[in-house]
């Protein structure tokens, strides 16, 4: 009997440990990735303007700006009227207000009428 007794603490102890060492190794591991943000600051409060159009030889201009439109420019928070066009396609125009980082999506209709 006292041989079943000692072989039952040999046996929990090992367990105890085995456990204790299992928690350990989840706390070392962690399986989820860690993601930073980073978020870049402009001076003087600007945000910056990209524009994406379908059409690749588009033509993107901010109209009430002097300077020639870059993809990603920096731009002071405000409204801006912004033009796409292309040949054969409907042109597009709008007034838009940045106030963080914007990226715009354009897709241009075709102007040409179906037979």
């Amino acid at each position: 009997m006292k041989v079943i007794g000692v072989l039952a603490i040999f046996i929990l102890a090992g367990c105890a440990a085995t456990k204790s060492n299992q928690q350990e190794a989840s706390q070392s591991i962690d399986p989820t990735p860690v993601l930073e943000t980073v978020t870049t600051e402009l001076p003087n409060g600007q945000v910056t303007l990209t524009v994406l159009v379908s059409q690749s030889d588009a033509v993107i201009r901010v109209m009430n700006i002097k300077p020639k439109y870059k993809q990603g420019m920096a731009l002071k928070k405000g409204e801006y009227d912004i033009e796409v066009t292309k040949p054969k396609h409907m042109t597009y125009r709008k007034w838009i207000t940045l106030t963080e980082n914007t990226t715009l999506n354009i897709e241009l209709e075709n102007n040409l009428k179906k037979l």
